[in-house]
């Protein structure tokens, strides 16, 4: 559940800043490969454990697939770290469906995405508070034409698309999960709920509006 959770944070994630973009190593890039590989290794020990052997199979024949295509690619480091990165999410996601079979354990799962996908809304907005210019992208072009008052898109740490379709995703399951407790936990859950209302118009992409509703 902890390897879910830190892949859900990690994958989408830039700290590198919205004029980015630049390759190499740094803190992000080996964060993410420490992540990668745990459930890399993970996966290939339950599987093995467990006797897996079909998921190890198609396990090595899609990331093969992944793996040739570096042959023709411009560039051959890129693709072969994007393969290693799918290998690896793939097998942990196999491992996890058979390990979790039961519903108790399929709520556990949607839980902990919506946990962890708030950690990355929460601390994009924290962001914004400390630094408005690094939370905040270009002006939607759909309404920058004769609009000069036009507000320009929240992105965060994920870029306006990508924040859009993560709080899309949080804010359905936090609004399922409040009509199934009671309490507080049902207050948090709504809280979260309205934080993704307004994620997803401070971003202001309709795709996201779209798969909200």
């Amino acid at each position: 559940v902890l390897l879910f959770a830190a892949n859900l944070v990690v994958t989408d994630v830039s700290i590198r800043g919205v004029e980015g973009g630049e390759s190499g190593i740094d803190l992000q890039v080996l964060l993410k490969l420490a992540i990668y590989t745990a459930s890399f290794i993970f996966a290939i020990m339950f599987a093995w454990r467990e006797k897996l052997t079909g998921l190890i199979f198609w396990g090595l024949a899609y990331v093969l697939i992944l793996t040739a295509s570096a042959a023709w690619t411009l560039s051959p480091l890129v693709t072969l770290g994007g393969a290693y990165v799918l290998w690896a999410q793939l097998l942990l996601s196999l491992a996890f469906a058979a390990h979790i079979r039961r519903f108790a354990g399929m709520m556990l799962v949607w839980k902990t995405a919506v946990w962890a996908i708030f950690i990355k809304v929460l601390g994009s907005w924290v962001v914004f508070a400390i630094s408005p210019s690094a939370a905040l992208l270009d002006i939607n072009p759909a309404i920058q034409t004769a609009n000069e008052w036009a507000i320009p898109r929240f992105g965060g740490f994920l870029g306006p698309n990508g924040m859009g379709l993560n709080a899309a995703l949080m804010g359905s399951l936090a609004l399922i999960f409040s009509t199934r407790t009671m309490g507080r936990t049902r207050l948090m859950y709504r809280a979260v709920f309205a934080l993704a209302v307004v994620t997803i118009v401070a971003t202001q992409s309709r795709t996201a509006l779209v798969a909200f509703f």
